[in-house]
């Protein structure tokens, strides 16, 4: 094999040998299916797609955080029994999140499909305000009532009368406590809270919460702080709206949430989410099911045409969107017919044309989906949508303003929702399955940029600190890269002496000369 002698630098030798052609890299990242709008209630989509025009996003990125907004106006109010018999009862509580870099306005179009659960909660505030006015002199007499009455209890158990009634005094305390409690206004979010005030949140909204961050990696990076050991446990607990929990403290005493139901959305981007999900595949303590229960997670393609738009959002659009939150908001299990047992939550069934849709969903990803994924965590993300196509179905079938069993309509489009999250889902685990493909994929993007030059330092490379390029990921790259035929990483010895460097050698047709 002929071969030659180049200059690398200063008084720095290198042999090359012929260079073979370059082979393709596969692909880095899985296809994901594109998201149709049909897959929307009827009401809701004309604000979707003009909310997706005018900011130039993909329309995943409003769909998925209108959906889990919807979720957590429902929450414990109707649930879904999946199957005739057995009492499993499903509360349609939703957990999501945007994948994106910030080019793609995930942080916007999260803020424009949440915007009607920002206009309920400033209802609720000012509805709030209006009722302290109007009671304000109610308000300091049932205050200064229940001063004297405890004034009273205190007086009683120091020297006790006849005429005093302990046990009355104490029950006119509790009515007084109530008669406050009942002036609290409903919340509808929450953006940042310790588990113990989301506790107190969530008790005194039984229906539920949601929790609503622009950045999900804050969220994550503090379950991993001293003193929030408990914090990923609440969190897990809270996911499928039928727990409990009881916080014990010094000082606080015992407190007890019945209702706990937490809705969650939030955006994140692709380098941090990668190597939060590395861990959660592993063994670690991040392996504990919390990214599983991200069920709406999504991670659309970068518009592929961008155009210039300069109009107002179509007034009409959102007032439709909106009567369907506020429908959501007033329901009652008997608005809806939904049955009310003794013991536990209302809820509705399929109707017998979608329970025949639920069978054979349900028997294909048990029998098939499930049992064939390619790894564990895939597997039990999967598993989870057992709950998933049924909550999607319910909400679905109360946001398009149904009542009675839940239709074949609603449920066969709650199955091809779960189709369209497999995809994102599969390229959210790819990422890390496949790491060093997508790494070099990044790295081809720097060489093309002119970022990397023909003989550079290995380590000038990684101390650049690119997003998903750190020391090791840019490693595995420069080895998928080497084995594709796109360079080589040569050691030299500097001729004055000195320690030896990898240096990186681009193949000519990215240096656009020969080099034998």
């Amino acid at each position: 094999m002929s071969y030659k002698t180049q200059e690398i630098g200063h008084n720095t030798t290198v042999i090359t040998f012929p260079w073979p052609k370059r082979e393709p890299l596969p692909d880095d990242l899985p296809n994901v299916m594109p998201f149709e709008y049909e897959l929307l209630p009827a009401k809701i989509k004309p604000y979707i797609e003009n909310c997706a025009h005018a900011l130039q996003a993909p329309p995943d990125l409003l769909a998925a955080p209108v959906m889990v907004a919807m979720a957590s106006l429902i929450g414990r109010k109707i649930t879904i029994r999946p199957k005739r018999n057995e009492a499993w009862s499903v509360v349609p509580n939703l957990w999501g999140a945007n994948i994106g870099l910030p080019s793609v306005k995930k942080t916007p179009a999260q803020a424009k499909a949440m915007q009607p659960i920002h206009d309920l909660d400033t209802e609720s505030w000012e509805a709030h305000e209006a009722e302290l006015k109007e009671n304000a002199a109610q308000a300091h007499m049932r205050k200064a009532e229940s001063k004297a009455l405890e004034a009273a209890l205190t007086a009683y158990y120091k020297q006790p009368k006849d005429d005093v009634d302990p046990a009355r005094i104490s029950e006119r305390i509790a009515e007084l406590a109530e008669e406050a409690q009942e002036l609290a206004p409903r919340r509808y979010y929450t953006n940042d809270a310790t588990i113990e005030k989301l506790a107190e949140l969530l008790t005194a909204n039984a229906i539920g919460l949601l929790l609503l961050r622009d950045e999900l990696m804050g969220w994550l990076r503090t379950m991993d702080r001293d003193g929030h050991e408990g914090d990923r446990g609440f969190y897990l607990e809270a996911w499928d709206g039928n727990g409990s929990a009881y916080h014990d403290r010094i000082g606080r005493g015992t407190q007890r949430c019945g209702s706990l139901c937490l809705s969650i959305f939030g955006g994140i981007q692709p380098g941090p989410l990668t190597a939060y999900v590395s861990d959660a595949m592993g063994n670690g303590i991040r392996a504990d099911g919390l990214l599983q229960r991200f069920q709406l997670i999504v991670w659309p393609d970068a518009p592929h045409k961008w155009e210039y738009v300069d109009e107002l959002l179509n007034p009409d659009a959102y007032r439709l969107a909106f009567s369907v939150f506020k429908h959501l908001n007033g329901i009652t299990p008997e608005s809806v017919g939904a049955t009310v047992p003794e013991n536990g939550l209302p809820y509705l069934h399929f109707d017998d044309k979608a329970q025949k849709i639920f069978v054979a969903w349900s028997t294909e990803l048990n029998r098939v989906k499930v049992p064939n994924a390619e790894h564990p965590a895939i597997q039990a993300h999967l598993s989870k949508y057992e709950s998933l196509m049924p909550s999607l179905a319910l909400i679905l079938h109360l946001a398009d303003g149904h009542t009675g069993p839940v239709s074949a309509q609603a449920t066969a489009k709650a199955a091809d929702w779960c189709e369209y999250l497999e995809s994102h889902a599969r390229r959210v685990y790819a990422a890390c399955m496949h790491g060093d493909i997508h790494a070099a994929h990044r790295l081809v993007k720097k060489i093309d940029a002119g970022s990397i030059q023909h003989g550079m330092k290995v380590r000038d490379i990684y101390r650049n600190q690119w997003a998903g390029l750190n020391k090791t990921a840019t490693t595995e790259a420069l080895d998928v890269l080497e084995e594709y035929n796109w360079l080589r990483v040569k050691e030299v010895q500097p001729d004055s002496g000195g320690r030896p460097s990898n240096i990186v050698q681009l193949h000519p047709e990215l240096r656009g000369k020969s080099d034998g």
